[in-house]
């Protein structure tokens, strides 16, 4: 998960079945944001078959550690939008520089 300071977000997605890259936005101020993103998914032929929309917030519970909540719409490649298909908890710690 990367989260620009220009409020563009990115995460690199390790499992196949999972979908795309995802890209996204976000937004807040102080302990409390959200973001949206925007996941791809394809068949097991690589063609595209629709979208998953994942609506998340957090709150930074220190500089370097938040806690949220996410939940996902599937979008498929005629537009039918099945809401709320899965939701999860979420937490995250910032990486720490490695010296060489």
């Amino acid at each position: 998960m990367t989260f620009f300071a220009d409020g563009n977000y990115m995460e690199t997605i390790n499992n196949i079945n999972a979908g795309s890259t995802a890209h996204g936005v976000w937004m807040g101020s102080g302990n409390t944001y959200v973001y949206t993103f925007h996941v791809f998914t394809f068949d097991t032929q690589g063609n595209g078959n629709g979208r998953r929309i994942i609506r998340a917030t957090l709150h930074m519970d220190g500089s370097d550690h938040f806690t949220g909540h996410a939940s996902a719409d599937v979008v498929d490649v005629a537009g039918k939008v099945t809401k709320n298909v899965f939701s999860v908890d979420t937490e995250a710690t910032r990486m720490e520089v490695e010296l060489p």
